[in-house]
């Protein structure tokens, strides 16, 4: 017999059955998932089906949590990457009332191709997305081993992201064709640049900004939110501390730059030190502009 309590924490389900050597203890975030894992327990528990980890549990203390704790809990005791921080966020509505004793390779073979089917991700996104979750799951196997002892998202084949016949026959039933990979490498033709240059020449930011790409190889985002004080023009340098991986590199500037840099920054010094850095804290879910006025944390380039 399956009963559910409100508790301060959760919903704490109690689950009594003679084939149990022990009643069963599992706290919830929410009444509606408690009462679904009451629910498929008894259902097997009526077949005479034991699962396997109530057999072998030791602890009358062993949990079962949600994937949405395990993402909260993963967040708050670890330094995650921004990058990795959205997509936890965009994955979570699809797995946020997950059981953690309901994930295993059926559960990890269906979610990507629910990834597939009814999203219609491309296989670099899946895999994006895919490796958020898998890191967060890591992490729960090394601290909360009694949780979770296995990684089921660690199982999968290597190319589980490309899509198959299957997906592709029933994508096909949807008017709909598989999504492959594309390459972003891109490289300037003979006689390109200098095309762009000559439209770009009567715009000094946008001119600026290209020369910076094209002679350092940044990323984008790096470029336009450079800051004064990542500059070290004496050391012809740039310090880039919010790189995608969350590192920290230099980046060194070639003598071609350094004139046109200079100028650049020369002729606007006043207005960029007046520029002020807008922050968007993630997960707020509300847009949030603070001014900041120290020259460390503002004063963009561009």
């Amino acid at each position: 017999m399956a009963t559910i309590i409100k508790r301060p924490y959760g919903y704490q389900l109690r689950v009594t059955h003679k084939l149990l050597p022990k009643p069963l203890w599992a706290t919830f975030d929410d009444y509606e998932t408690a009462e679904r894992y009451g629910k498929q327990l008894e259902g097997l528990l009526a077949q005479g089906i034991v699962p396997a980890a109530l057999l072998e549990k030791a602890s009358p203390k062993q949990q079962i949590w949600t994937v949405h704790r395990c993402i909260a809990e993963y967040l708050r005791h670890n330094s995650v990457p921004l990058s990795d921080q959205r997509l936890l966020d965009t994955v979570l509505p699809s797995v946020t009332k997950i059981a953690t004793s309901m994930l295993n390779y059926e559960w990890a073979e269906a979610w990507i191709c629910e990834l597939k089917r009814t999203h219609h991700l491309s296989p670099s996104t899946i895999r994006h997305r895919h490796g958020a979750l898998a890191r967060c799951l890591d992490w729960m196997t090394r601290k909360h081993p009694d949780i979770m002892a296995q990684n089921p998202l660690r199982l999968l084949k290597r190319g589980f992201a490309s899509y198959t016949e299957a997906d592709a026959e029933f994508l096909a039933g949807r008017g709909l064709e598989p999504r492959y990979d594309i390459s972003r490498d891109r490289r300037l033709h003979e006689g390109e640049e200098e095309k762009v240059l000559s439209l770009l020449r009567p715009m000094p930011d946008e001119f600026t900004l290209f020369h910076l790409a094209v002679n350092t190889a940044m990323r984008l985002r790096e470029c336009y939110t450079l800051e004064l004080s990542q500059l070290k023009i004496q050391q012809r340098t740039i310090t880039l501390d919010r790189t995608k991986n969350g590192d920290t590199r230099q980046v060194p500037l070639p003598r071609t730059l350094l004139p046109i840099l200079s100028t650049y920054i020369d002729e606007r010094v006043d207005e960029i030190k007046s520029r002020a850095w807008r922050i968007f804290p993630f997960w707020s879910g509300e847009r949030d502009e603070r001014t900041l006025d120290t020259p460390e944390k503002g004063n963009r380039v561009f």
